[in-house]
């Protein structure tokens, strides 16, 4: 009997462009590398489950967002286990990186933290301050910003955090991985699946590739929508050396042929406003303005912020604090922003219980020598974090 029960099995007919993928499986095995490129909408999650169930191993999956960790496991319980077995095979799901079982989905940013060093009391000391911390708080991942600033600070190393991040060597990294290299060894795993492999940045490379070269595992099966093309030489041989030369895809026209995406065509027609037109989009932006300046200035939201359980607690909470980096970044540069406005007012208690909290959070954050500024796009991240997201945030209405 294998490692998977018999029953476990997809319960849908494979798609055409799927059924390939699959076909051609022992094509790609020996390098132990399995890399396939799938247009968005094309089930490459599906297909990393079955490849999951075919390789019959424990397994740990890499995932580069919470809710996309979250769908691996989805999927495999609503699609592949039979429900009497539903149950059984949940609980050999973990989402902890300390406590390895059958199937492991992590977050890339778990295994961040993780071999970041830690003080006696488990809060981050200042000397761990990592690069992508501070650059992912500065500039939105997803932004032409983020990716010139991260290739920039390759090279300035008078910047604090690069001198910080220079006073890091090899060897702590592999301290702090040694333990759970163990126990991924006495799990059995055998197979590191890799989702969106391109979204690492920088130092996130050392420990993933330390743990595949030392954890020696049978087959490593990498799945993204989009290669890092457009990267520099040293990015691109860095990702290929982690995911394995690239060994088949799935094409847009296929799905299109297959019904599963419609084809279009994006048309933009650009026109100037008249007179009377900017006038109503001049009076919006003077609204949005005195808006805007408002709540910069709202006094009640500051003390919201020191209430927060979390901000309360930061050393206790600092991985929860590390899953949501935008957000509590952009706490950091409101209570600044409001620190600055104020700061001719004397001193108080409460500017004082602001400014420790600043300090505390940025240490935190990796951003003890950065200041922060409010543009709008922060301060949008920072409103439906409060308005919507934030189970924490308690108002006065409720």
């Amino acid at each position: 009997m294998g490692t998977f029960h018999e029953d476990i099995k997809f319960i849908y007919p494979w798609r055409a462009y799927q059924q390939r993928i699959l076909d051609e499986l022992h094509n790609h095995m020996a390098d132990q590398h399995i890399h396939v490129v799938a247009s968005p909408g094309s089930g490459k999650t599906v297909l990393g489950l079955e490849l999951m169930l075919r390789m019959d191993h424990p397994v740990l999956i890499f995932a580069p967002t919470l809710t996309i960790r979250n769908q691996w496991a989805d999927r495999f319980l609503n699609l592949f286990v039979p429900e009497n077995l539903r149950d059984a095979y949940k609980a050999k799901i973990s989402y902890d990186i300390r406590d390895t079982k059958l199937i492991n989905i992590i977050t890339y940013q778990s295994l961040h933290a993780l071999y970041r060093k830690l003080d006696g009391e488990g809060a981050v000391d200042s000397s761990a301050i990592r690069i992508d911390d501070y650059i992912e708080e500065v500039y939105d991942p997803e932004s032409e910003a983020f990716e010139e600033r991260a290739y920039e600070l390759e090279d300035e190393h008078d910047f604090p955090e690069m001198a910080a991040l220079e006073k890091i060597d090899d060897s702590t990294i592999k301290t702090a991985l040694q333990d759970f290299i163990s126990r991924l060894k006495q799990s059995g795993i055998r197979v590191l699946i890799l989702d969106e492999a391109h979204h690492l940045r920088h130092e996130w490379w050392k420990a993933l590739i330390y743990i595949k070269e030392h954890l020696k595992v049978e087959q490593v099966v990498a799945l993204t929508a989009t290669p890092p093309y457009d990267s520099s030489v040293t990015e691109w041989d860095k990702y290929i050396s982690l995911c394995g030369d690239i060994d088949t895809e799935i094409y847009v026209p296929e799905l299109v042929k297959n019904g599963d995406l419609c084809p279009h065509q994006d048309y933009i027609y650009f026109s100037a406003p008249d007179i009377k037109e900017q006038e109503e989009i001049d009076r919006y932006r003077a609204m949005v303005g005195k808006t805007v300046d408002d709540i910069k200035d709202n006094k009640e939201l500051v003390g919201l912020f020191l209430e927060h359980p979390l901000l309360g607690d930061i050393k206790e909470h600092y991985i929860e604090i590390l899953e949501a980096p935008a957000y509590y970044a952009s706490i950091v540069a409101y209570l600044e922003n409001y620190i600055f406005a104020h700061e001719e007012a004397g001193v108080s208690v409460f500017l004082t219980k602001v400014k420790l909290l600043i300090r505390d959070l940025k240490g935190t954050l990796g951003l003890k020598a950065h200041h922060l500024v409010l543009d709008n796009e922060k301060l949008t991240i920072l409103l439906q974090q409060v308005i919507f997201q934030d189970n924490h945030i308690k108002t006065s209405d409720g």
